[in-house]
């Protein structure tokens, strides 16, 4: 029972941090799109994609509309420039 609700706890935690992302506006001015699209553009993987998101090294949003992994944007001209600059 312990491990269950630890479990829950780190999924509501990390629920939390996603749904603390501002709001994607549209037309915001920058090349946001949905996580999927940056990684099949050339992002990277998207675990590599999603802890870079968590730890704030990427700018992003959340689409308020949709749900799940999907509903997170980012700046796919930040993820390119952050990878050549490495």
């Amino acid at each position: 029972m312990i491990c269950a609700t630890r479990s829950r706890q780190q999924l509501d935690d990390l629920l939390a941090k996603l749904y603390a992302f501002p709001e994607h506006v549209a037309g915001a001015g920058a090349n946001f799109h949905a996580i999927a699209y940056a990684c099949q553009r050339g992002a990277g993987h998207l675990e590599e994609v999603f802890v870079d998101i968590l730890a704030g090294r990427i700018p992003r949003f959340r689409d308020p509309v949709r749900s799940g992994i999907g509903f997170i944007y980012v700046d796919v001209n930040s993820i390119m420039d952050m990878k050549i600059a490495c």
